[in-house]
Parts: C-alpha cells; sequence; structure tokens
C-alpha cells in the first residue's frame, strides 16, 4: 500500500484501497484541469463527484463520502487482458509492509541485505513502467495511474533518497 497523506486525517499513511484522484500539475497540487487563465475548471460539467461536493469553506460533505465505496483501478481495467494482472504482480512485489521492513532494517547487520532487496523492488518498478509503455503502448502519464507514484518518488516518505548508482 503505498503512503499518502491524509488530508481528513492530517497524516501520512498507508492508502489501504484504491483512491482514484485526480492529478496535479507538474509538483504541485493544483489540479490538472483548472485552467489558470479562465480561473475556472476545464472539466466543470463532467467534474467527479468529489468535486461536487468539494466546498473549501466546509470539507464536511466530502468527509462524509470518505469512507464510501469508491470507483477503483480495477472497475476500470478489469477487462483489459493482462493488464490487471500486471498491476496486482505489481502491488505485489512493491508492497510497502515489506518496503517498510526494509527501511527499518537499513541500519541493522542486515542492512546490506535490505537494501539489496530495495534496490531489487525499486528496479522492478521502473522496468515494468518502462514495458507498459514500450510493450503495451501505454501513454506515460497512465503510469502513477496504473502503479502509483514511482518508488524512487515515494520511498522519500521513509526519509530515503534514491541515487541511480544505488540500483547497480
Amino acid at each position: 500500500m503505498e503512503m499518502a497523506y491524509d488530508n481528513i486525517r492530517q497524516r501520512l499513511e498507508p492508502v489501504s484501497s484504491d483512491i482514484i484522484k485526480l492529478k496535479g500539475k507538474g509538483d504541485g497540487w493544483t489540479c490538472v484541469f483548472f485552467d489558470e487563465k479562465q480561473n475556472a475548471c476545464a472539466i466543470y460539467q463532467n467534474r467527479p463527484i468529489e468535486c461536487r461536493v468539494l466546498k473549501c469553506w466546509d470539507t464536511q460533505a466530502l468527509e462524509d463520502l470518505y469512507l464510501k465505496e469508491r470507483l477503483k483501478r480495477q472497475d476500470l481495467i478489469a477487462d483489459i487482458k493482462g493488464l490487471w494482472d500486471l498491476v496486482k504482480d505489481h502491488q505485489v512485489r512493491c508492497n510497502y509492509e515489506i518496503i517498510k521492513k526494509l527501511v527499518d532494517a537499513l541500519g541493522s547487520s542486515t542492512g546490506n541485505e535490505a537494501r539489496r532487496k530495495l534496490a531489487e523492488i525499486i528496479q522492478f518498478d521502473i522496468e515494468i513502467r518502462k514495458l507498459v509503455v514500450s510493450r503495451g503502448g501505454l501513454e506515460i502519464e497512465m503510469l502513477d495511474f496504473l502503479f502509483g507514484r514511482p518508488l524512487k518518488q515515494t520511498l522519500k516518505n521513509f526519509g530515503l533518497k534514491i541515487l541511480h548508482k544505488d540500483l547497480g
């Protein structure tokens, strides 16, 4: 499970299920559909339910939706032959509970083995993304949706900085 900042609970915690969110622009949080020139939403008529109930001054309606069943990745891609299996395999191999244990072991007597295993997991994450783009013909922009943010980014939440040389 990927670590993410929970705006409702005001803390970083593992995401227990798929949450489909609109991506921010660049490294920021501004919605990709916000048209800065028009100062308006570019998909307003077709915006998701979370956007429909969001009132920045009163978030109660959004909080009420928080634990309700929401649209998941599997709902959208399960019928695409092989793709959901690939996503599930990625979830198993890039499991954040395993990653957390390896990170915790870095300072111990098994630190070298933990570093090697972490490097393997990160390398798998990098390679599966390349494979899906090159062989599957998917756009790079789809990768975060399919696999979550790259491990090289999310491992910063554990206080790690990944250097290319660390991957061998």
